[in-house]
């Protein structure tokens, strides 16, 4: 049918104008990376659209601190060529601003790529020290359902997992992980597991 033709263009369309504006990310050049993503539009079932929406609350994030964007931009190049170790190397950089939220977003991404190469008590330290601090904070729930599936998938310790899915049920009730986190919670305790 037409209409799905056109959102099947829309999506593409979309696609390139993301991939354009991420190019102008990595070679440092953040207000023409902006202006394309405001481009790209379509509703959130469209990656690219979401893709869009999140690079440009980076961007938006990065542009007060020029050292730090320039060292998470490279960082977020090495990622997209698989260079997760240099890439930590890069975040870890931003770990070290003096904006709250730049330090945030760098140690979500370290931890996420230490559980993309195995390294599951680095992952865990990461999302620890996300998840419990004082600070206001955009990974705090992120930052326990990734713990709990740390815990689940990658080191099989069900009963941990449970606790802290639970921990974000109690904890962030209106988390978009929640549903989630309850489907886990319920499967665990189907198979019998949570003694595990």
């Amino acid at each position: 049918s037409i209409g799905k033709k056109n959102e099947r263009n829309k999506s593409i369309k979309n696609a390139v104008l993301y991939r354009l504006a991420e190019l102008q990310f990595w070679q440092g050049n953040f207000d023409k990376a902006l202006q394309i993503l405001q481009t790209v539009s379509g509703s959130l079932k469209d990656n690219s659209a979401n893709d869009a929406i999140k690079l440009s609350l980076i961007i938006s994030t990065l542009k007060y601190d020029s050292l730090s964007a320039v060292q998470y931009s490279k960082a977020d190049l090495l990622t997209a060529q698989f260079k997760y170790e240099k890439a930590i190397d890069y975040f870890e950089k931003d770990t070290l601003s003096n904006q709250i939220i730049i330090k945030q977003m760098a140690m979500f991404k370290i931890a996420e790529l230490y559980a993309a190469i195995g390294d599951y008590k680095s992952t865990i330290r990461y999302l620890e020290k996300l998840s419990k601090s004082e600070n206001i904070n955009l990974y705090s729930d992120e930052s326990l359902f990734l713990l709990g599936k740390t815990y689940l998938y990658g080191l099989n310790k069900k009963v941990k997992a449970k606790t802290i899915f639970e921990k974000l049920l109690a904890k962030y009730p209106n988390s978009v992980y929640f549903t989630q986190a309850r489907k886990i919670i319920n499967d665990i305790l189907s198979n019998g597991n949570e003694i595990l």
